[in-house]
């Protein structure tokens, strides 16, 4: 009869930092160490494990970052401030050379400072943003899940892993950031990482 021992794992860390003297830049080029900022917000680890067969990790983490940067003059969100990220990961080993396993992540979206239309100068005949409040808007929520397959041949030199991994499964749009058109009257989206088949091997040599 296999026995079967199970371990659970947590962890609490909450923080606050205050950040002084950061290098900033104002609206004529000049630098100065007159940044500020402060960050605060806690990381919930959880771990369960069941004997060999089943292992699997969540990590929850909340954050504000703030930061008087650049040429705001005033603290406001900090470029990547990320609110809520979620992390987990979950592998199963039905046999003892088959393992199958899923990683999923969610996070805030990042802020960033929106272009409220644009003015045309006649002289260049080039277009300017208006420029609206530094960090007042954000980036839709990264969201993304990745699933693989793995089978273990011992036999094959000094073992081998066949694997087939899918990145980003259901094919989500992750907005990296957004394109301007001319004018800056419209916008589109620059994503990141499609839906990835990948059919790989590991190998000792």
């Amino acid at each position: 009869m296999e026995r079967q021992f199970q371990i659970s794992i947590w962890n609490l860390e909450v923080y606050r930092k205050r950040f002084s003297r950061l290098m900033i830049i104002d609206s004529v080029g000049n630098f100065s160490n007159e940044g500020r900022g402060r960050a605060f917000g806690y990381e919930l680890y959880i771990q369960k494990r069941t004997g060999d067969k089943f292992i699997g990790w969540t990590s929850l983490t909340y954050s504000v970052a703030k930061r008087k940067e650049r040429t705001a003059s005033e603290v406001t969100l900090f470029d990547y401030d990320q609110t809520y990220m979620v992390s987990t990961v979950l592998q199963y080993r039905p046999t003892d050379v088959w393992k199958i396993g899923i990683r999923f992540r969610y996070a805030t979206g990042r802020p960033f400072t929106p272009a409220e239309g644009g003015w045309i100068d006649n002289e260049t005949e080039r277009y300017f943003p208006y420029v609206g409040e530094r960090n007042s808007r954000r980036y839709p929520p990264y969201h993304r899940l990745d699933f693989r397959i793995a089978r273990y041949f011992p036999q094959w030199l000094r073992g081998t892993t066949v694997y087939l991994e899918t990145i980003n499964t259901y094919n989500r749009d992750n907005v990296a950031y957004y394109v301007w058109s001319e004018d800056f009257s419209d916008k589109q989206n620059f994503t990141v990482f499609p839906f990835i088949p990948v059919l790989g091997v590991d190998m000792k040599l």
